[in-house]
């Protein structure tokens, strides 16, 4: 079965993108999904849930779980997030101990995280929403493990990001 690679991982976000878009535009916003491909070739979907910080977690390590026990090749996670730009560097404003209202030039954003045991492959492509209510939406922008940081709270546990493995989570 397929090794998911940088590349892999990249045509697989990118093809996942303009869904969510739709998705976005349709509903008005995003329900948080992950995608677990397994061995077999089929792809399991979960739907995500949470008010509290609690529940996330809970549901993270769900995620994680299942994704040891079915041996899946990949996984993707699609959310709605905040998230501001900070020089080339992307900085996600949903940790709880940063306050989203008091920074300036924050943005909604679609993030498509794909990650594998060989690769990691985020893409976020911020929107704003008129008061009318469509969707205006930037172009999206790339990080590869190679090139950031990248952490993510549903797929370090399991396959940690390249230089990415001393990270604690919170």
């Amino acid at each position: 079965s397929m090794q998911y690679d940088t590349d892999e991982l990249r045509k697989l976000a990118l093809k996942l993108l303009p869904r969510a878009r739709n998705n976005l535009r349709k509903d008005g916003f995003l329900t948080p999904v992950g995608l677990a491909l397994l061995p077999d070739g089929s792809v399991e979907t979960f739907a995500f849930q949470w008010k509290t910080l609690e529940q996330k977690r809970t549901l993270q390590l769900s995620f994680q779980m299942n994704l040891r026990d079915r041996n899946a090749r990949a996984a993707v996670v699609i959310l709605e997030t905040w998230v501001k730009y900070i020089d080339d560097d992307v900085i996600d404003l949903t940790e709880p101990n940063l306050s989203v209202k008091d920074m300036p030039g924050r943005k909604e954003a679609i993030v498509v995280e794909a990650g594998s045991p060989f690769g990691r492959v985020v893409i976020v492509q911020t929107f704003t929403k008129t008061k009318a209510g469509s969707v205006s939406f930037d172009d999206p922008r790339e990080f590869s493990a190679e090139d950031a940081e990248l952490s993510s709270e549903f797929l370090d546990v399991i396959w940690p990001a390249h230089g990415n493995s001393g990270r604690t989570e919170h």
